[in-house]
């Protein structure tokens, strides 16, 4: 495992590691009488067997390496995907499109229905008024 030192650490005896280092580890359990603590231990380069703290340091994510046949089946894999939802895409846009029109008839329905209520309530206005003309003349 990597990390990389968020804390410059001096040893003391001339060994100096400085922050943004990034090096290579392994995980160093050390017993004692209150419970097992751990240290990194540095495994490679010229630091190799000194012990850095936890806390001047944070893990690095290693980087997943794939081969070609894991990358092909996850190239392949995304394609498919990404070739479901532009098929989804058309399906919704398609369908979104055919709402519309839908909704356009709809809208044309009630302007005409509109149009004869209001035409119905003119004629009865008039209607009543020519009853109520006819009433107080007779």
């Amino acid at each position: 495992m990597k990390v990389k030192v968020i804390k410059n650490v001096n040893y003391g005896n001339g060994v100096f590691i400085r922050q943004g280092e990034i090096l290579e580890v392994r995980v160093l359990n050390i017993p004692s009488l209150l419970g097992d603590s751990w240290v990194y231990q540095i495994i490679e380069g010229k630091h190799s067997g000194d012990r850095l703290s936890p806390e001047f340091c944070i893990e690095i994510e290693e980087e997943k390496l794939y081969t070609e046949k894991e990358w092909n089946d996850l190239k392949e894999h995304h394609l498919v995907q990404l070739n479901k939802e532009r098929e989804q895409t058309a399906t919704f846009q398609v369908l979104a499109r055919e709402m519309t029109e839908q909704v356009k008839e709809k809208n044309k329905e009630i302007e005409k229905l509109s149009f004869i209520l209001e035409c119905s309530k003119i004629a009865l206005q008039a209607s009543c008024g020519a009853i109520e003309t006819l009433k107080i003349k007779g």
